[in-house]
């Protein structure tokens, strides 16, 4: 295997690599797909990667460094909009599986370094321009805009967006329609995704590629060529590079919360949060839902004047357990509120239907509003003037926006051209003892070596040496106390100790050291 910490996977590699050598330097499997879910498995059913690492909510890193770029209030509100519908670009990318709970004190770190994005003249990014080492993965549909005028995209700020009107010609499904309704036109893709225990039978190895390389189905960004059309981009030859580093620690086990924080510090960029869901089952699918501690995430612009926004979490149901071709449907409604500039958005999953594919619409509204007297929470109640933007779409493929007054659709976020980023990790011999991939690291193995029963003993060591901890505590009278984070259960709002204070400026400039 190789030693970089960021190895390229060539084609020529993959039909023959063991499986043991698909478990990299720093623990990571590669090619893993995501989703949903926080309850026991057996080892054959669940997919090698912790919760921690799984609840990131930064699954694009360039999208999150440009929150507070822009002067005009509303216009970085549609910017955290469009970071929230970017976070879980995994839905999208991903099949439905089960990550490992996360035991307690078990803690992730992670990094990336986002060339400074060039933005377009629509405010888009242009994922090209952030040299951002992505996994290609197949679009499972094009963008379908509608006809007319209410929208006529631009041919200098789009057409660098090769899946997005061209699409890939490894498509699997492609639209034959195209209707003039922006809620007929968002329609849902073509899932069909194998069943969970099948498809960790069989890790898939998508290509790793850089953002400087281009497969053959892909049209290179113009971008460079075509530099009129572009914001904020850089009068030097090299890039400036903003390094953002994802940390997150188990802060309890009964209930299971975790705490966590996004940071980039030269853009002044935070986000943070605790995390605790809770998982029922109806029968024919799974109903996942905030914890009572989990108030959302919260995003901190500090060259704002600490500007922060609150992002409440909707709530999400797995169904096609009974089919075996598992899929996530978002439901109910995300708030995302800043006191201090009084604009407040609404973002409303719309209900699936009973019979049919999923649909994946949604819609939203952003508004001024009182934070001392908050009194609209549907997109109805919103009255007309204090109405700032509308928007509406399919959050796995196309959102559109439009200003108050303003008939012309333009495009808030165009998810068909985005892929999933590598995450940088610490080689597995400089990470912590309690780190995930570490602590997992002989689960994920032997999943990936496809010897399950081996697994599962080692998935139960694990959890027998957590109960055996726990059992010392109680009768030596000792409380536990998590390590890098202060938990705040009345706000949902958790702060980092010093030692988290140090991790994380040792994270920024991969200073690893090892821990006694």
């Amino acid at each position: 295997m190789s030693k970089e910490s960021q190895p390229e996977i060539k084609e020529s590699q993959k039909p023959n690599a063991s499986p043991e050598e698909l478990v990299r330097e720093d623990g990571e499997v590669e090619g893993y797909q995501k989703e949903e879910g926080k309850f026991n498995l057996p080892a054959q059913l669940l997919e090698p990667v912790g919760n921690l690492e799984y609840w990131n909510y930064v699954d694009r890193p360039d999208y999150f460094v440009t929150m507070g770029d822009e002067d005009d209030d509303l216009e970085r509100m549609l910017a955290v909009l469009r970071w929230w519908f970017t976070k879980d670009l995994r839905f999208i990318r991903g099949r439905v599986v089960k990550p490992y709970n996360s035991v307690l004190g078990e803690f992730f770190r992670c990094k990336w370094d986002v060339d400074q994005p060039v933005v377009r003249e629509d405010h888009t990014i242009d994922p090209e321009s952030s040299h951002l080492p992505v996994f290609k993965t197949e679009s499972t549909e094009s963008t379908k805009y509608p006809i007319g005028t209410a929208y006529n995209r631009s041919s200098t700020s789009r057409a660098q967006s090769s899946r997005s009107f061209l699409g890939k010609k490894a498509s699997k499904k492609r639209s034959k329609n195209v209707i003039a309704e922006v809620n007929a036109s968002a329609s849902t893709p073509d899932l069909n995704q194998d069943s969970l225990t099948s498809s960790l039978s069989d890790l898939q190895l998508p290509s790793f590629t850089s953002a400087n390389e281009h497969d053959e189905t892909t049209i290179p960004s113009t971008a460079s060529s075509h530099s009129g059309s572009m914001r904020g981009r850089s009068t030097s030859n090299v890039p400036e590079k903003h390094p953002v580093v994802f940390m997150a620690e188990q802060t309890s086990h009964h209930p299971a919360v975790s705490a966590y924080i996004v940071t980039c510090p030269s853009k002044g960029v935070e986000m943070f949060g605790q995390d605790q869901i809770s998982v029922g089952f109806t029968g024919t699918s799974f109903k996942v839902s905030p914890g009572h501690l989990n108030k959302g995430v919260y995003v901190r612009l500090k060259h704002r004047d600490n500007e922060e926004y609150l992002c409440t979490h909707p709530s999400a149901s797995v169904g096609g357990i009974l089919r075996g071709s598992l899929h996530i449907n978002m439901q109910d409604s995300t708030y995302i509120t800043c006191p201090r500039t009084r604009i407040k958005a609404i973002i409303t999953y719309v209900e699936e239907r009973w019979l049919g594919k999923p649909r994946s619409l949604v819609e939203g509204v952003v508004f001024r509003y009182d934070p001392e007297n908050d009194c609209y929470d549907t997109i109805k109640s919103v009255p007309s003037d204090c109405i700032m933007a509308t928007f509406k779409g399919n959050w796995r493929n196309c959102i559109f926006y439009n200003l108050a007054g303003d008939s012309e659709s333009k495009v808030l976020v165009d998810l068909n051209e985005l892929d999933l980023v590598h995450k940088r990790c610490p080689p597995l011999s400089k990470q912590f003892p309690y780190e995930s991939r570490k602590i997992w690291f002989p689960v994920t193995q032997n999943i990936v070596g496809k010897r399950y029963s081996q697994a599962t003993k080692a998935k139960q060591e694990i959890e027998e040496q957590q109960r055996q901890e726990a059992a010392t505590r109680t009768e030596s009278n000792i409380e536990w106390k998590p390590r890098y984070f202060i938990a705040d259960n009345e706000n949902g709002h958790p702060t980092l100790t010093e030692a988290g204070k140090k991790v994380l400026e040792d994270t920024l400039s991969e200073n690893y050291t090892h821990e006694n």
